[in-house]
């Protein structure tokens, strides 16, 4: 059975790409690390298309062996991946001065080695697959451009851009297809803990954002490979 894996998917914007999945027809499998997240997210998919799979699974993608059995639970099923969105991140925000050891464990433990690890984990599983499929990124602006404030979380970003262009000329003759999105601010529980003052109110919507991804995404007749998405000034 065709499958896709999200996560980050139990809030934010990673919620909103399960909804659009689902409601795109697509089985999917959702991925978070809080049991009780999860349980809620379920409850809300299945009533938009109950003839759609979702599937509930907790895992953290920094820990390599949670997601070694990720990995055997798919192949016990036999499912094959048909898109990966890798949506799971953080933003930890301050001045410089602020940086410390915890820090940046925590932002590149979810940016970047988490990315890295369920990436390579998965695109190896999805190499055995005969179909095209997409690695579909959700990166940032801030892989793009210098922030204040934001040094930890532009160095996270940064370095997973550095992993999936490298990867994208890796599984060129795998028929595997990377995909790189960059949003711009959106309105969400993101913003939530952060020290900046930022007004959110003129932010783009998740659900906007997520239909434009999803969109792109699902097309497989077109080949795309980095996109930006901006609210209109």
């Amino acid at each position: 059975m065709k499958i896709s894996v999200i996560t980050g998917a139990t809030s934010g914007l990673g919620f909103e790409l399960a909804k659009e999945m689902v409601k795109k027809g697509k089985n999917i499998i959702i991925i978070g690390r809080r049991e009780e997240k999860l349980k809620e997210a379920l409850e809300e998919l299945s009533i938009i298309n109950p003839e759609i799979k979702v599937i509930p699974y907790k895992m953290d993608i920094s820990k390599e062996n949670e997601i070694n059995d990720f990995v055997k639970y798919l192949d016990q099923k036999s499912y094959e991946i048909e898109f990966l969105f890798n949506n799971a991140g953080l933003g930890v925000f301050g001045k410089i001065e602020t940086i410390t050891m915890e820090k940046i464990e925590t932002v590149f433990g979810a940016n970047l080695i988490g990315l890295i690890m369920i990436t390579s984990k998965i695109a190896s599983y999805m190499k055995e697959n005969k179909n095209l499929s997409r690695i579909v990124n959700i990166l940032s602006t801030a892989a793009l451009k210098g922030k204040g404030g934001e040094s930890l979380y532009c160095a996270s970003k940064w370095g997973a851009l550095g992993f999936l262009k490298a990867l994208t000329e890796e599984l060129k003759e795998d028929n595997i297809e990377v995909l790189n999105i960059y949003p711009g601010g959106m309105n969400t529980e993101f913003w939530e803990k952060t020290s900046l003052s930022i007004n959110t109110e003129k932010f783009m919507t998740a659900k906007d954002v997520a239909v434009r991804i999803v969109d792109l995404s699902l097309d497989l007749s077109i080949l795309v490979s980095d996109i930006t998405i901006n609210r209109a000034k």
